[in-house]
């Protein structure tokens, strides 16, 4: 075989993992971002508004039956010990039907539930007429996005990073072109409603199809003949897990769907899709970034935990959190520069305070990927999350005790959730740092 060209060594050696997934994840959120600034200029602030407070029910409902199936799936990957790789690839098959099937079912819940009582709940939050079948719509794209979403996280696992930044741009175009086209056609909210569920049903069977091509001809795994009784031991074994993640998804119902529902019921429409916008484009934006360091830096991290290589796993994690300080004055100082031009320009007057809401939620970049991959990887590799849920619920209270102070003290709006919003992670972080020092001080950095 012919040796690669110097060139493309050089190429291959600068084009890290890391480098290319954030690179096509920018692509990515760029198509993401174009996409939805589209809807929010079609719609305008006062309907966006009521499509937050649908999304807002949807999204509850969905964090309600949460049980954090992912992470005991990603713990169950790298806990199998049997010498032989024909034993080790069947059970690896095993877990990933396990945690497709099982989000399979949440996903069916969700969709019942909400369908069930989604628009009974709608008057509480707006005086907008809304049509009967956004909410039951909404909800379908959100089950549907939920499986192909456990799908798409479980192929972090694999290893093939350049596959996934790939195929992720892929279904970042098509979704985009889809949302865009179903949008000129019906320039509406039944349009977003018609796309949302167009593009939910093409990610899902688009993902399917990858996935299953990348395990069983590249990784090479017998996704026809996995081991279904031992990865149903490990899950079974895992209920603790399951039980606390599930007390973790309550606490995701109030800290990132309800808290939209809760400005909806104190403020107009338009402070409500303001905040909506804000979190739905820098939300997306972020989670780009947060994608491409998390499949690279997550596996490693709980694979590190498992072979308690503490100073590799203390090394990642400083690596991490410089990064994430870096990207995040990065995107403050271009934030500050543009989005007051941009807002203007590109979404409408309607829109105009969205910048504060904006820049606070992006200045939590550096608590999401910079502390919490490390942390959240030694309390799900340790199965110690009883403390750290408590933790959470606490800082869910912390959010709301703020947000609602400040609605008292300045008035409601956009600005005033999203400062409680970040008051969440001032307590989180630091007081999930101290659950993690007093255990496993010598996995984290300035530990022991």
């Amino acid at each position: 075989m012919k040796p690669l060209p110097q060139s493309s060594v050089r190429l291959k050696s600068w084009l890290t993992p890391s480098r290319y997934l954030a690179a096509t994840n920018i692509a990515s959120a760029g198509i993401g971002f174009v996409a939805g600034a589209y809807v929010a200029h079609v719609l305008g602030a006062d309907r966006l508004g009521v499509t937050a407070v649908v999304s807002g029910i949807n999204t509850s409902i969905a964090a309600f039956v949460d049980v954090r199936l992912n992470d005991v799936a990603a713990k169950a990957f790298y806990q199998m010990e049997e010498p032989s790789p024909a034993q080790i690839g069947a059970y690896r098959a095993g877990v990933l039907w396990l945690a497709v099937l099982g989000t399979g079912v949440l996903a069916g819940a969700i969709a019942l539930i909400s369908a069930l009582v989604g628009n009974l709940l709608v008057p509480l939050f707006t005086e907008a007429l809304v049509a009967g079948w956004w909410v039951p719509a909404g909800a379908l794209a959100i089950a549907l996005n939920t499986v192909s979403g456990t799908v798409w996280f479980l192929l972090r696992f694999s290893g093939a990073f350049y596959l996934i930044g790939t195929w992720r741009l892929v279904l970042q175009l098509m979704s985009g072109g889809i949302t865009v086209l179903v949008l000129v056609l019906r320039p509406d909210i039944d349009g977003v409603y018609l796309a949302g569920v167009a593009t939910a049903l093409a990610n899902l069977l688009l993902v399917f199809a990858v996935s299953w091509n990348l395990w069983m001809r590249k990784a090479r795994l017998p996704m026809l003949r996995p081991d279904w009784r031992r990865a149903y031991s490990v899950f079974r074994h895992s209920l603790s897990m399951i039980f606390y993640g599930n007390l973790l998804g309550y606490a995701k119902l109030f800290q990132r769907s309800a808290d939209v529902l809760l400005v909806a019921y104190f403020s107009s429409d338009r402070q409500t899709g303001i905040y909506k916008l804000s979190r739905s484009l820098i939300d997306q934006g972020l989670a780009t970034l947060q994608d491409a360091l998390y499949q690279v830096y997550y596996p490693s991290f709980l694979d590190a935990f498992v072979r308690r290589a503490q100073q590799e796993y203390r090394r990642l994690a400083s690596n991490l959190l410089r990064i994430s300080a870096l990207v995040t004055l990065g995107l403050l100082a271009g934030e500050a520069l543009l989005l007051p031009t941009m807002i203007r320009v590109v979404f409408g007057s309607t829109y105009a305070g969205a910048e504060g809401p904006m820049m606070i939620l992006t200045a939590t970049f550096v608590f999401i990927v910079g502390f919490h991959p490390w942390l959240w990887a030694i309390f799900v590799g340790s199965g110690e999350l009883s403390k750290y849920t408590v933790m959470t619920f606490v800082g869910v209270g912390v959010q709301y005790a703020v947000t609602l102070g400040l609605f008292l003290l300045i008035g409601p709006s956009a600005m005033t959730a999203m400062l409680g919003a970040f008051a969440y992670h001032l307590w989180v972080i630091p007081a999930s740092y101290w659950l993690a020092y007093r255990s496993w001080g010598e996995f984290v950095p300035w530990g022991k």
